[in-house]
């Protein structure tokens, strides 16, 4: 990666997750290979093989979704590999026509008592998920599969602004 992609990666990690992430570089046989800890969890990408590929989940118009779509639909490392919706009128569709990325619109059954979401997101070889304005409460079997791995975009100041049955102080 030259350095003005690397600093944007590290900017939008930084600027997300709040420094939860750490991304390593290095270079092997001509190749780069990334690293990433996620505390004791350890991934491995080949470059020349493979991407991180995000998953956006959202219920409304999809803006922030369709920023990170525009961001990352040239880069080398990372790509968006899934686009999911728990609204029939969302944006998944439009953003996922224009972008040519895959989506799926999926109901409450399916995302709280079922392993639908959960199968579809190994198949798609997920590796993080960004809730881009996505208004559900997020089920521990998601978090258990996907353990600091998750990036909440969240347009209020938490957790003060949280929503009722929300996390935080009401």
């Amino acid at each position: 990666l030259k350095n003005k992609e690397l600093a944007k990666l590290h900017f939008f990690f930084i600027f997300m997750t709040k420094i939860i992430c750490n991304i390593y570089f290095l270079k092997v046989n001509n190749s780069i290979r990334y690293f990433y800890f996620w505390k004791s969890k350890f991934r491995y990408r080949n470059s020349k093989k493979m991407k991180f590929k995000i998953a956006i989940f959202i219920s409304g118009s999809g803006s922030n979704a369709r920023s990170i779509c525009t961001y990352f639909s040239e880069h080398n490392a990372i790509e968006v590999g899934l686009i999911l919706s728990n609204k029939e009128n969302s944006g998944a569709k439009s953003i996922s026509e224009e972008f040519d990325i895959p989506y799926i619109i999926f109901n409450k059954e399916q995302f709280y008592n079922s392993n639908d979401i959960i199968n579809l997101l190994k198949a798609n070889q997920i590796d993080f998920i960004v809730l881009a304005g996505f208004l559900w409460l997020i089920p521990e079997y998601l978090l258990a599969n996907y353990p600091n791995m998750i990036i909440n975009i969240h347009p209020a100041l938490l957790p003060k602004y949280g929503g009722k049955g929300m996390h935080g102080l009401h």
